[in-house]
């Protein structure tokens, strides 16, 4: 009930705790108007009671269920907690048993570089606990070596600007003294332009250790080959010198008019001198393709002359010992290819002179096949068949080994080194070819070289001219300059250069060769390469830098040397001559090389210059494309000065002449027309010197043979 009077200013006392507890409570509230209004509450225990529980019980409950949660909450932290702990533990002990440190580097705004985490085996590297480079950067970064220190500061600040992984390697100091130590780091950002790294240290000592040892092994390994290489050039000339006189001084001695048992004798003598001087260039060419620096040349050849040459060669030896020796080439082989013609030789010499040693019966067969056609290029194969002994599975397995021969029995009965088919099969993969072997005991062997060829004459185009072609004979009057130190050889360059007819200056060193030089003019100059006071290569040097100085024509110069070191043909290129010929050299090699040198008799008349192989040309000019738009541009600026020539010949206008010759020789030298580039040089030569009426011979032949060689060019097609 509530009622409402008017009270003075206090209120009505309250009733007993009690009382109230039982009957209720009045509750006086204020109102406006001074008025306070009373409320008494009178509550029913039992009531109460019921009332109570209707929400105590639900509010228990809460309570409960918030006593239960607070308790698991606490439970679950508490264990995750545990957990945690447990997993740091156990972190710490895999970081205490890596051989590496883990860290977290921090670079705040300021650039200051702190670790607020470390863990690992700090000591092992650095010398200090993780608890001291934590607290302490700079006492971390001391123990880096001086000459690192610049290098791993400019990688961090790399990594901190460009958020780049941070992988470096410097010198610490640690325990065990100065260590090579590994950090590699992964950057990320903060919002407040500070960058975090998470990363690791670790010890790459042993790998730098390893690393400086490989080098080191590799330096030893590359001293040893070169000193083995510097022995071999060493011994090679050592022995090539007085093996090129012996071998020259019996060359001379055949040519005295010896009756039947000389000759004999004198035969035996050189075929020993010749076996030696084929083991010593055996030994040197394995070397030589072992160690890589065996240089393949590319240059116009025709293999039906290659196959028939080395026929000729062992023709005695096939009929000394009662054997046929015949060869087959399959007409679609094309007039010339390009490749090193020499060492093409040189397989095939192996070849057919094993083949004739184990062949007791019957005989020996060449064949040459093409394969396949590829537009400008033919996969050919080389093949040498024989009705000899035969080789087992076992045996082949072992012949292309180096020193090695089917059994030990043939080396004692037949000879030889052992090294002529790992040379073969050496060669034979320069040319990016393939050599096998298919034989059985007593049903013969056949030998295959198969490889392919870039064509360098069409077919039909220009005839092959035959190995058995007349020897060259040269122009009268060719005057030549030797320069040699060594009396026997100097003895047999002047019987050699008397034989080929040609005229000849014998000077005994590089100087004295200069000074014979400013006096008289010589069609072309031999010289050694090894001489006292001024070398062959000097001597060369010194005469291109004179020619130069006072625009003369240059000679031909050809260097004479023992040595067979790719270096030596570099050397030569480099000094300016234009041929290197290695000691022994014979009257009919020294020939060939003259005459392509010299002016000869035929050159104005029959002789051509071999059309260019334009794979060759290309990798001299850049790219075979250029090799044919120069091949082009030749042809028409040729055909235009050879027909100014034959006028200007005709008007006799010397110096219209002498302008045409000297565009052709440019011309023709570009694209390897020595031979005419030669005849025309001597021609502007013989007009300096004589009036133009004394020349128009020589003009007229030389027109011819221009003519020649361009349509031997407009035979093939280059575009």
């Amino acid at each position: 009930m509530i009622t409402t009077e008017q009270r003075p200013g206090q209120a009505a006392s309250a009733p007993g705790d009690g009382q109230r507890a039982l009957r209720g409570q009045v509750a006086w509230l204020p109102l406006p108007g001074g008025l306070v209004a009373g409320a008494q509450v009178t509550v029913d225990p039992i009531a109460a009671s019921g009332s109570l529980l209707r929400w105590a019980i639900p509010l228990l409950l809460m309570v409960l269920v918030l006593l239960l949660m607070h308790a698991y909450g606490y439970w679950r932290l508490h264990r995750e907690a545990g957990e945690r702990h447990r997993a740091e533990r156990r972190l710490q002990e895999v970081c205490a048993t890596l051989p590496a440190v883990v860290y977290q580097a921090h670079r705040g705004r300021d650039g200051v570089l702190s670790f607020p985490y470390i863990t690992g085996d700090m000591y092992s590297l650095f010398g200090l606990s993780a608890e001291v480079a934590m607290a302490d950067e700079s006492r971390l970064f001391a123990t880096v070596h001086p000459d690192d220190q610049a290098h791993l500061r400019r990688s961090v600040e790399v990594s901190a600007t460009h958020l780049t992984v941070i992988d470096v390697e410097f010198r610490a100091c640690g325990p065990q003294g100065w260590r090579w130590v590994r950090s590699r780091g992964q950057p990320m950002a903060a919002d407040d332009d500070s960058v975090k790294w998470s990363g690791y240290w670790i010890d790459v000592t042993a790998s730098h250790e390893q690393a400086t040892a490989l080098a080191a092994a590799r330096r030893d390994a590359e001293a040893a080959a070169a000193a083995k290489a510097n022995f071999l050039a060493t011994m090679s000339h050592e022995i090539r010198t007085p093996m090129s006189g012996m071998l020259g001084m019996l060359e001379v001695l055949e040519d005295t008019g010896l009756d039947e048992e000389q000759c004999a004798l004198l035969a035996t003598v050189h075929d020993a001198a010749s076996l030696l001087r084929q083991i010593l260039d055996d030994v040197l060419d394995y070397s030589r393709i072992d160690a890589g620096a065996l240089p393949l040349e590319a240059m116009p050849i025709t293999l039906p002359g290659i196959i028939g040459n080395v026929q000729r060669l062992l023709s005695p030896m096939a009929a000394n010992k009662g054997l046929w020796l015949r060869s087959r080439i399959d007409p679609r082989v094309a007039a010339g290819h390009c490749g090193d013609g020499v060492r093409l030789r040189q397989i095939l010499f192996n070849l057919l002179s094993n083949a004739l040693k184990f062949t007791a019966h019957g005989g020996v067969r060449i064949e040459l096949d093409v394969r396949a056609d590829e537009g400008d290029r033919q996969r050919l194969c080389l093949a040498v068949i024989d009705t000899g002994i035969g080789v087992s599975a076992d045996q082949q397995a072992v012949l292309f080994s180096p020193f090695t021969q089917a059994e030990a029995s043939i080396g004692r009965r037949y000879g030889g080194s052992g090294l002529g088919l790992s040379i073969c099969r050496g060669l034979a993969g320069l040319m990016d070819g393939d050599l096998r072997m298919h034989s059985s005991p007593g049903q013969g062997t056949r030998m295959e070289l198969e490889l392919t060829l870039p064509i360098a004459i069409a077919p039909g185009a220009v005839s092959a001219r035959d190995a058995d072609a007349a020897q060259p004979v040269f122009a009268p009057g060719l005057q030549v300059l030797v320069a040699e130190d060594d009396p026997i050889h100097q003895a047999l360059m002047a019987w050699r250069l008397r034989q080929l007819g040609l005229g000849h200056t014998m000077a005994a060193q590089g100087e004295e060769a200069l000074r014979l030089m400013q006096g008289r003019a010589f069609d072309l100059v031999i010289t050694d390469c090894q001489m006292p006071v001024m070398d062959g290569y000097a001597l060369a040097s010194a005469i291109r830098r004179t020619e130069r100085a006072s625009g003369a024509v240059p000679v031909p110069i050809v260097g004479l040397t023992a040595s067979v070191q790719a270096q030596t043909q570099q050397r030569c290129q480099q000094a300016g001559m234009d041929r290197m010929l290695t000691k022994p050299i014979t009257l009919e090699a020294l020939r060939e090389h003259l005459a392509a040198l010299l002016t000869t008799t035929g050159d104005m008349a029959a002789a051509v210059d071999p059309v260019p192989c334009v794979q060759a040309l290309g990798r001299q000019l850049g790219s075979v494309a250029t090799a044919r738009e120069v091949l082009t541009l030749m042809q028409t600026t040729t055909q235009a000065d050879l027909s100014g020539l034959i006028r200007a010949t005709a008007g006799g206008d010397a110096q219209a002449v002498n302008a045409c010759l000297h565009r052709m020789a440019g011309g023709l030298g570009v694209v390897g027309a020595r031979r005419l580039g030669k005849q025309a040089r001597g021609l502007m030569r013989a007009l300096e010197e004589a009036p133009l009426v004394d020349s128009r011979a020589g003009l007229d032949r030389f027109s011819a043979g221009v003519e020649r060689y361009l349509a031997g060019l407009r035979g093939v097609e280059f575009s």
